[in-house]
């Protein structure tokens, strides 16, 4: 203290060093900031320009602590006094400070000072230790599941169903069961039907496409509309936020399978399809039994399903023999699904088609009677290589008056396995080894309908794992179906555009009557 205020002069300064009313500076000493200057933080400094009370011109201002020199200020002399300008008119609401709006209210800290920008003695140091520790905070942990922008679910996974038809019975029978799920909505153009099914299932609420789009708590939409409009359709899902599970097939070309699967990605949704027989006990049983090396390295496969059609007892037939239709896109990815659950992806694919009738005549129903048109091939004879190095035939038809469907016998090193119908959920496999009676495994697992597909969707969304029943898979599917009917028409071996993970098999205690969200 005795030498605040007082000039003095050290050795090795210079007068360049040193300015008027201030003592001199050594060369090597650090700057430190002068006494009696108070230095006001940042939130001090925006608190006054809130409130209008700039600092008047020409006050002390902040010195550097530890710069080179000291901020000079340009002399000015008194000049003219300067006429004062007419303020700009105030647009909108006047900003105000936290502090200043709740000092106006009589609470806070402030409530009792004049200035809430002007702290007491002794709470300035506690103000800013809070304000250092505030960087230490961690960043708070995201949900699980985010629909959209602001809207997050827990609990049961909310599910809408657009398609009132045959099939959503099935689908509404057993999706209504499931505790991680709660059906809330059924939507279909006609809306009398949607109002039906909903009513047949107890569920909530029924109508339009776009009334169910609409809902905030529908995290997943069940696509079961006629395989012409599965893009469409799904687009719009995705659109809407919204994860989609789709009937066979995903689409009907490359080409608008891959737009739909590039909007989920992009859009960080989910898109995934039936059939979801593969996750039935049944063929999971087989899976497992095959990947337990029951009967050696997986060598062959032969997959049939022969018929003469649905149209004896289908009341509506004409799409399944539309694009889009036929044995092989009807029926085809039950058995070409399961093939890549059990070999993998298929590499290459040679293939014969035919068509029997060019129409057939609908059997039942109130439209007993009708002729209509085939347009499709209604047989198909293909060879399929994996990138494996397995290889299996399969064959699809429509046309033979021997009816002999489920048929997926897997060949190995050291046994057969005759697989159960992968066009149902259940049922045992039978092994074969070194001629004589077979052994027979029976099923083990939940057996349950089509849904539970949905159901596995819905607790990979919440866990963030992989859905088996993925649209890259059934992508893949559509791909070699698309090769089957390209190598017929052309008579060459055509390769497959896409490829596909082999997907894990379901632990056998997997159990959707469980509730686990």
């Amino acid at each position: 203290m005795g030498d605040r205020g007082r000039r003095v002069r050290h050795r090795g300064t210079t007068g360049a060093d040193r300015r008027p009313g201030r003592a001199a500076r050594h060369r090597g000493r650090i700057p430190q900031p002068h006494l009696g200057v108070r230095v006001r933080n940042q939130r001090t400094q925006r608190l006054r320009r809130v409130r209008g009370t700039a600092r008047p011109r020409g006050g002390a201002r902040n010195r550097h602590v530890l710069g080179r020199g000291r901020r000079r200020e340009r002399a000015r002399g008194p000049g003219p006094p300067r006429r004062p300008r007419a303020a700009a008119p105030r647009q909108g609401r006047t900003p105000q400070h936290r502090c200043v709006r709740a000092a106006a209210r009589g609470i806070g800290r402030h409530a009792d000072q004049g200035d809430p920008g002007r702290r007491t003695p002794g709470r300035a140091g506690h103000r800013i230790r809070r304000l250092r520790r505030r960087h230490l905070r961690r960043a708070r942990a995201e949900p699980a599941v985010r629909l959209r922008a602001g809207v997050v679910s827990t609990g049961p996974v909310g599910v809408g169903v657009i398609g009132a038809g045959v099939i959503s019975g099935e689908y509404l029978r057993n999706l209504t069961t499931f505790p991680d799920l709660s059906v809330r909505f059924v939507a279909d153009l006609d809306t009398d039907r949607a109002k039906a099914q909903a009513d047949a299932f107890a569920v909530p609420a029924s109508g339009t496409v776009a009334e169910l789009l609409a809902r905030e708590d529908i995290e997943i939409v069940v696509n079961l509309t006629i395989p012409a409009v599965h893009v469409e359709v799904g687009l719009e899902i995705l659109r809407a936020g919204k994860h989609v599970w789709s009937e066979k097939p995903v689409a009907m070309d490359r080409e608008s399978s891959r737009l739909l699967l590039d909007e989920a990605k992009r859009r960080g949704l989910r898109v995934a399809c039936a059939p979801d027989t593969v996750l039935g006990s049944g063929i999971q049983t087989g899976l497992r039994a095959i990947k337990d090396g029951r009967i050696g390295e997986p060598l062959t496969a032969l997959a049939i399903m022969q018929s003469p059609g649905p149209e004896s007892w289908h009341p509506s037939p004409e799409f399944l023999f539309d694009t889009g239709g036929g044995p092989l896109f009807d029926i085809g990815p039950y058995y070409l699904t399961a093939l890549v659950h059990i070999f993998g992806p298929v590499r290459r694919v040679s293939a014969t088609s035919s068509r029997s009738r060019a129409t057939r005549v609908i059997g039942s129903g109130p439209r007993a009677g009708t002729e209509f048109p085939v347009n499709v091939p209604t047989a198909h004879s293909a060879l399929l290589e994996f990138t494996s190095g397995a290889s299996a035939v399969a064959v699809f038809s429509f046309e033979s008056h021997l009816t002999r469907a489920g048929l997926v016998e897997v060949t190995g090193a050291s046994g057969t396995l005759a697989l159960p119908d992968p066009n149902g959920f259940g049922g045992p496999s039978q092994l074969w080894r070194d001629g004589g009676e077979p052994d027979v495994i029976d099923a083990v697992g939940a057996e349950y309908g089509r849904g539970a597909g949905v159901l596995d969707l819905a607790r990979a969304i919440r866990s963030g794992a992989d859905e088996r029943a993925s649209a890259v898979v059934a992508f893949h599917v559509l791909d070699v179906m698309v090769a089957i009917t390209e190598a017929a028409a052309s008579g060459s071996a055509v390769t497959p555009q896409s490829t596909a993970t082999q997907p894990d098999a379901l632990p056998h205690q997997w159990d959707p009557a469980a509730r686990t969200l």
